[in-house]
């Protein structure tokens, strides 16, 4: 969480700035935590960090473009020096992955005092705005990053037909409505960058959660058609990747490219139907296989990281959730390293 100190400059940043720019990760966690900061303050510009994880110089036309006397970056795991010592104006960047040494930044992230912390960016930014009438998004995020906020049963008082009182992480998100926030958020950032730009605006819009369940507007309308669109193809993918058989203590689930990508949110589920095993779901794409990892309180990082070594791949994360991406050359090798390294994860 932000100290005292953080917490008055930022607001103080955000407060003053008249265009700020928001990027921020592709998942429900930094998208809801965009949501909390453009409701509060209601000015600026989002722009959504796709197909990579990380900001450098090749974002700088982003700046050129809009021009900000702000730049926030919120959930993005690798913020660049040469991104930082090139913009002229104050840069916040809030996160909680791994921590890095940079320069030129307000780095917010609370593994710097405690490496074993785990806090979504969302709280963080809940932290910052305190509307409670957005309570709704910050839910959305905390749960799309597997984390019960501190203000789950008051929420949960206040809406009990959106989730029942003293519930786990995954009854919360598998057993009640509220679970769907971080889904429809998820699916909304999928395609197309122009048409995602279009749904993110469109949610900005949204006022609460029975608006958008309840399609009382054009808007919810809009937004809950679009999740209509592909629930029914991820939900058939679903039905298949339950039917895997585990190889040892690992649930392996592969499927064809398509159009949509559906690894995250797969591997999540598969990690509640799968509770002993670590989960892997892979796609190839462009001679690469992209895959979500989720260890079920199992550590896979550090296996994930050392059945990469010398491959042709990359990847990272959390310590129970990693993303990886593996030439298709390398898989074989990969996979066989990988089952070898979480027999006694």
């Amino acid at each position: 969480m932000l100290t005292n100190e953080q917490l008055a400059t930022v607001r103080r940043l955000l407060m003053e700035s008249k265009n700020p720019l928001f990027f921020h990760d592709d998942d429900p966690d930094g998208l809801s935590s965009f949501l909390l900061l453009y409701k509060k303050y209601q000015k600026g510009h989002g722009s959504v960090v796709k197909t990579v994880s990380y900001i450098d110089q090749n974002s700088l036309h982003r700046v050129m473009e809009y021009h900000p006397d702000l730049i926030v970056i919120l959930d993005v795991p690798v913020v660049e020096q040469d991104f930082l010592d090139n913009v002229n104006v104050p840069v916040i960047w809030i996160d909680h992955h791994q921590p890095l040494e940079r320069n030129n930044v307000i780095y917010v992230n609370p593994r710097i005092q405690d490496i074993d912390a785990y806090i979504p960016t969302t709280r963080m930014a809940y932290q910052i705005t305190e509307k409670k009438e957005d309570m709704w998004v910050a839910m959305a995020g905390c749960l799309g990053d597997y984390y019960l906020p501190d203000f789950t049963e008051e929420f949960a008082k206040k809406h009990p037909h959106l989730l029942q009182e003293n519930q786990t992480i995954d009854q919360a998100k598998f057993g009640n409505l509220v679970g769907k926030l971080p889904q429809i958020m998820s699916f909304l950032l999928k395609g197309r960058i122009s048409d995602v730009k279009k749904h993110i605006k469109i949610l900005t819009r949204v006022k609460d959660a029975d608006e958008l369940f309840n399609s009382k507007t054009s808007q919810a309308r809009y937004v809950m058609k679009r999740y209509k669109l592909l629930v029914q193809p991820y939900n058939n993918l679903l039905e298949r990747a339950r039917k895997t058989k585990p190889e040892g203590n690992l649930v392996l689930f592969m499927y064809a490219s398509d159009e949509h990508s559906f690894t995250s949110e797969l591997s999540n589920e598969l990690a509640f139907y799968f509770p002993d095993n670590v989960v892997i779901v892979a796609r190839e794409k462009d001679g690469e296989m992209r895959c979500s990892i989720r260890g079920n309180k199992k550590n896979i990082l550090d296996p994930l990281t050392e059945a990469l070594k010398g491959l042709d791949g990359n990847g990272g994360g959390h310590q129970v959730a990693c993303g990886a991406g593996v030439n298709v050359n390398d898989w074989p090798e990969f996979l066989k390293r990988f089952k070898e390294l979480i027999v006694d994860a």
